[in-house]
C-alpha cells in the first residue's frame, strides 16, 4: 500500500514539474490560467487532473473537444513515480528519501527546460544548492571528503571554456559535494556515457553534429544511477 501512495505522491509531482517545465518555457504563470485544454482552452476538472488515470480514462484525447492530449506529460508522471518508488525502496521512508526526491524533481524539471530551451535558471541552481546543503547537514556528511574532487572539477570547468554551459557546470559541482570521490566519479562517467551514448544514436540517424545536446537531462540521470546503485554513498 505504501508503495502505490507514494508512485502516486511521485507522479503527482511529475504531473506538476511538466507544467512547470511548459509554462516556464513559455514565459507563463504558474498558477494563472489554471490547468485547460491546450486546444479548446476549456478548464480542466479535478477528474480530468488525476495523473495517468484521467489519460488512460479519457484515451487521450480531451473530454471537451477530442482534440489528442500529447502524451509527455503522462510520461513524465510514469518516470517521476517510478523513480519516487525506486528511491523509497532504496533509501526508506525518512527524511534523506524527501531531499533526495525534491532534488531529482527539481533535475527533471531543469531537464525539461534545458531540452526545450537550452536554458539553465539561476533559481533552481540555488534551490539545488540549499537542497544539497540540507542534504549534507542531515546526513552529517564528511564535506572534506568531497573537496579534491570539486577542486578537480573547476580546474576542469574552466578549461573547457566554451564546450560545457556555465548552469551545466555549477550544477555538477554543487551535486559533486554529496558524494565521496569514487562516487563523483561514477556520477560524472555515468553522466558523460548516457549522453554518449544519446549522442551516438541521434548521429546515426541523420542529426545535425553542430547541434548542442542538452547536458542537464544526463546529468540527472548520472546523479540518479549513483544513488539507485549505490545510496549516495
Amino acid at each position: 500500500m505504501i508503495v502505490l501512495l507514494i508512485f502516486f505522491l511521485g507522479a503527482s509531482v511529475g504531473s506538476f514539474l511538466y507544467l512547470a517545465a511548459m509554462r516556464t518555457v513559455a514565459r507563463e504563470s504558474l498558477l494563472r490560467p489554471g490547468s485547460h485544454c491546450d486546444h479548446c482552452h476549456t478548464p480542466l476538472g479535478a477528474a480530468e487532473l488525476v495523473p495517468i488515470l484521467s489519460y488512460v480514462a479519457l484515451q487521450g484525447r480531451c473530454k471537451t473537444c477530442h482534440a489528442a492530449i500529447g502524451i509527455a506529460s503522462t510520461l513524465t508522471e510514469l518516470l517521476s513515480g517510478f523513480l519516487f518508488v525506486l528511491f523509497y525502496l532504496r533509501l526508506g521512508l525518512n527524511a534523506s528519501f524527501v531531499l533526495y526526491c525534491t532534488i531529482v524533481s527539481i533535475l527533471l524539471l531543469m531537464a525539461g527546460i534545458d531540452l526545450a530551451t537550452q536554458d539553465v535558471y539561476d533559481r533552481h541552481l540555488i534551490l539545488v544548492g540549499v537542497l544539497v546543503f540540507l542534504l549534507l547537514v542531515w546526513e552529517k556528511k564528511a564535506v572534506i571528503s568531497a573537496l579534491p574532487g570539486v577542486f578537480v572539477w573547476i580546474l576542469f570547468a574552466f578549461a573547457a571554456k566554451d564546450r560545457m554551459g556555465d548552469g551545466d557546470k555549477i550544477l555538477i559541482g554543487l551535486l559533486l559535494f554529496l558524494f565521496a570521490p569514487p562516487l563523483q566519479l561514477r556520477f560524472f562517467l555515468y553522466s558523460v556515457w548516457a549522453a554518449a551514448g544519446v549522442a551516438i544514436f541521434l548521429l546515426i540517424h541523420g542529426a545535425d553534429k553542430k547541434r548542442p545536446i542538452p547536458f542537464v537531462p544526463f546529468i540527472a540521470i548520472g546523479f540518479t544511477l549513483v544513488i539507485l546503485f549505490h545510496g549516495g554513498v
